[in-house]
């Protein structure tokens, strides 16, 4: 046995929850509670008393958020990093504070906690639970059946009327303004102030920001995610960040501070914004363009790798021919469609070789206005706005007709001759009128979506000068594989594609949408081309 588990310090964590923060507000006992019978449960039984209690406000046992993303998650992740003393003992006042969830889990619970080397302490039975006692002790293990069982009854019970009791919570914010305050629900990147009342930043907003920046750097949800776990970051519930969590917080419109309730309703300022709109708007273009992002980081020979392709629409992959048995370095390097593979290439046989000054040449010398800079479509967003002014009336107008049915209804149950069916009929039309709301207000946010994303074009003097910038420090820096990485992410957050021909050699910049065909950029012999003249017919129309 390692040293670790030769240590049987026997130090006791008091472990307490409430569901919900209002439990742990001040005038509130329910933590108290929890808490005083713990020092004489210590003394009791020979346990050293740790003075820091393991705490949880607003995560549910009966869903297991306590496990994933709270106190006692975090507890676990210490004992598995051997933080927390072979031997130590977590103590709760009852065993519903531990678990609510069904009996098969709850054992796994228990069974992990002794893994781990820990044990629990049940206050209320006047037990500390090893693994020796519950295989020793029969009647313990009925004791803990019956507990088990009934805790997870009870949740079960209260989860039947939870749905009523959301819908109360969501009417009672829109009419008052009043936040329901648990984590159950919430970004793992916020934290409940209970002096004011409401949710804030924590340390891993900043996180968020940093994934956020990266992805406008051209970096995939791969990279990301191994730049995050080269950091020491973590996942809140614990373990490394992977391409698909950081997909989901690229899409995760918390971030913005939205809270979208069961209904379709969407608050705009439930939680805190922490990536403002002109950099989300960025992100969400890069993730429709290219969802997955540029690769794991691996080494950069095609320097526009990720964007250059055949005449066929095949992808263009670098390859290297000869290779030097001494340096390793490659005599040749070509470029070579994948769609040969597989026998579905259309274009001339060959493949394209491999030029990195006339590849650069030809960026420095492009012509960025035809892909940043778009003409105002002043009459497109006149539409939008007219829009949008339509669905605000609908929705002022609905909410007053809400208003109208609510007093009626308020006036017909107060009458004598009150009727059930008439007020049956009247929240019916109630319902009816929120569900047109709901939906007008889904198009408003869609409509102002729109109008957002069309003023947020860059500025064509700044991409200018961007490139000319990143491009020369490139150059200086050629030999540097990280600056290649990061010069071809950055490359790659255009909407390009460069289009190679095999047979000429030609270069055809062109938008990544598929649009008009750009200047053509070639060598002859050692003196490179930039050919306007297709680009220059096709902007006045000529038939060359």
């Amino acid at each position: 046995m390692d040293q670790y588990k030769q240590s049987h310090s026997k130090i006791a964590f008091s472990y307490q929850r409430v569901s919900h923060v209002k439990q742990a507000r001040e005038g509130k006992k329910g933590l108290a509670r929890q808490h005083e019978d713990f020092a004489p449960f210590c003394q009791r039984h020979g346990l050293t008393p740790n003075p820091n209690p393991v705490r949880e406000k607003g995560l549910s046992a009966y869903h297991a958020q306590h496990i994933k993303k709270g106190a006692l998650a975090g507890f676990l992740k210490a004992a598995e990093d051997r933080k927390i003393p072979w031997g130590s003992v977590l103590v709760v006042e009852d065993w519903s504070r531990f678990s609510r969830r069904k009996a098969s889990y709850s054992q796994e619970m228990l069974q992990q906690l002794w893994n781990l080397g820990c044990a629990l302490a049940w206050v209320r039975e006047d037990v500390v639970i090893t693994r020796e006692r519950f295989d020793e002790d029969q009647a313990l293990r009925i004791k803990l059946d019956l507990a088990m069982q009934a805790a997870h009854d009870f949740s079960r019970g209260l989860a039947v009327t939870g749905t009523q009791v959301w819908d109360l919570r969501e009417k009672d914010f829109f009419e008052s303004g009043v936040k329901y305050l648990s984590m159950a629900s919430a970004p793992d990147w916020v934290r409940i102030n209970d002096e004011k009342a409401d949710f804030e930043e924590n340390e891993r907003a900043e996180w968020m920001r940093d994934i956020f920046k990266l992805r406008t750097e051209g970096k995939g949800s791969k990279q990301i995610a191994l730049a995050m776990n080269d950091l020491g970051r973590q996942l809140s519930e614990g373990g490394s960040f992977s391409e698909g969590r950081v997909g989901r917080i690229l899409r995760d419109r918390r971030l913005l501070g939205e809270k979208a309730f069961k209904s379709g309703r969407v608050s705009k300022n439930y939680f805190p914004r922490v990536i403002d709109n002109k950099l989300w708007h960025k992100v969400q273009s890069l993730m429709d363009a290219e969802p997955g992002g540029t690769g794991r980081g691996d080494e950069v020979n095609n320097i526009l790798q990720g964007i250059t392709r055949c005449t066929c629409g095949g992808t263009l992959s670098w390859q290297g021919c000869h290779r030097d048995k001494e340096t390793g370095s490659y005599r040749y390097h070509y470029l070579v469609c994948q769609n040969k593979k597989n026998g579905t290439c259309t274009a001339p046989k060959g493949n394209w070789r491999y030029d990195e000054e006339l590849l650069l040449h030809a960026l420095m010398n492009q012509r960025w206005e035809d892909f940043f800079v778009e003409p105002a479509d002043t009459k497109k967003l006149s539409e939008l706005q007219n829009r949008l002014r339509k669905e605000e009336e609908a929705i002022d107008d609905q909410k007053d007709k809400e208003l109208t049915i609510q007093e009626n209804i308020e006036k017909t149950m107060a009458s004598p001759g009150c009727k059930p069916a008439d007020v049956l009929m009247m929240t019916r039309a109630l319902e009816s009128a929120q569900k047109r709301r709901v939906e007008s207000e889904k198009i408003a946010a869609a409509i102002s979506n729109e109008i957002e994303v069309l003023s947020l074009a860059p500025s064509i003097d700044q991409m200018k000068k961007e490139v000319k910038i990143r491009t020369n420090a490139f150059l200086a820096n050629l030999g540097d594989s990280e600056e290649r990485r990061d010069f071809n992410n950055w490359i790659n957050t255009f909407p390009i594609t460069v289009e190679l021909e095999h047979k000429t050699g030609q270069m055809r910049f062109k938008k990544a949408d598929g649009g008009v065909e750009k200047l053509d950029v070639y060598r002859e012999g050692e003196t490179i081309v930039l050919d306007q003249t297709r680009h220059d017919a096709e902007l006045f129309g000529l038939d060359l």
